[in-house]
């Protein structure tokens, strides 16, 4: 098989690379984006955990938050980092003190009070 090369005219070339600098824009655009869609859920999973708690607090009610599980229940932790990692794809529902359904042990460490 025969090797072509194609020549290009400085248009051609110009124009080529306009189209990668915009494609380019565009990724860093799209990368913010996802960005700040990733901090907009961690602060609403905060203010929602607070919101949480402050109700618990006003209701009387002395059970601790101990952790957070998927809302399948397919998956518990008691690290908050990885509940906001899965409510980026998953709803997540928090867990309190004497869930019957939790594998989770309240600890003194597990309140993220």
């Amino acid at each position: 098989m025969a090797d072509y090369v194609t020549l290009l005219g400085a248009e051609q070339v110009q124009a080529a690379g306009h189209h990668m600098a915009r494609a380019a824009d565009d990724m860093r655009n799209a990368a913010y984006s996802i960005s700040e869609s990733v901090d907009r859920l961690t602060r609403a999973l905060d203010e929602h955990a607070s919101r949480i708690e402050a109700a618990q607090r006003a209701g009387g009610d002395d059970r601790r938050l101990i952790g957070w599980r998927t809302a399948d229940y397919t998956a518990e932790t008691s690290d908050p980092d990885q509940a906001k990692n899965w409510s980026t794809n998953v709803p997540v529902l928090p867990i309190f003190e004497g869930d019957p359904n939790t594998r989770l042990v309240a600890t003194q460490e597990t309140s993220h009070g």
